[in-house]
């Protein structure tokens, strides 16, 4: 009779246990909606951010200004690449939220409906290679968002150090192509490492 008992219990758990499940299920997948949500919008804020600075400075001043203020105007040229890469590091880290809730999720379709199940069919993708999780325009965005802000930066404050066996204007595209060429391939480090669910550990 215990046994039976116990048997009765186990099914009435069981209609309780699949409502949990598809409780949190419904809410990790709400979750990464809302982080892919936040990425679209921190990426129009870092173009329309640079566009309002940039529209700033360079708008005509009908008044000269006040040399007290030209440090924080050499500043302010810098501000858009500072952003966009704050921007990043937060995108980054979304990033890898998102991958971390989208292997459970595939795991959790693995379970109740077997090799079935959209998580399930985009990691055989990520796995065949044919649909990364980041793309190489994200790279570029990227790129030119924190890396070419910060040449234009650069070039039109740069720095007093300039390179001994040519000209001072040369020096300056000189220092700035250095400048460009550290920073993308720092960028594209952080922005285009390939991550396929379930293969590779989230760092």
């Amino acid at each position: 009779m215990a046994e039976a008992g116990d048997v009765l219990q186990q099914k009435k758990d069981e209609p309780l246990v699949d409502k949990i499940r598809l409780e949190e299920f419904r809410v990790l997948r709400g979750e990464i909606e809302l982080r892919a949500g936040e990425q679209r919008a921190m990426e129009r804020n870092v173009v329309l951010l640079a566009a309002a600075i940039y529209a700033f400075l360079l708008y005509p001043k009908s008044n000269p200004l006040d040399p007290g203020d030209m440090p924080f105007i050499t500043l302010a040229w810098y501000l858009p690449s500072m952003f966009s890469f704050l921007a990043l590091v937060r995108w980054r880290e979304s990033l890898k939220m998102i991958e971390a809730l989208a292997e459970y999720l595939r795991q959790m379709e693995s379970d109740i409906l077997g090799e079935k199940g959209w998580e399930t069919f985009l990691a055989s993708k990520r796995h065949a290679g044919h649909l990364r999780i980041v793309s190489r325009w994200y790279g570029l965005f990227w790129t030119v968002s924190c890396v070419g802000t910060l040449v234009v930066a650069y070039l039109r404050h740069p720095m007093p150090y300039k390179i001994p066996i040519v000209d001072a204007t040369a020096s300056d595209v000189v220092m700035a192509m250095i400048l460009g060429a550290i920073g993308t391939t720092i960028i594209l480090r952080l922005v285009m490492r390939r991550r396929f669910l379930g293969s590779d550990s989230l760092d």
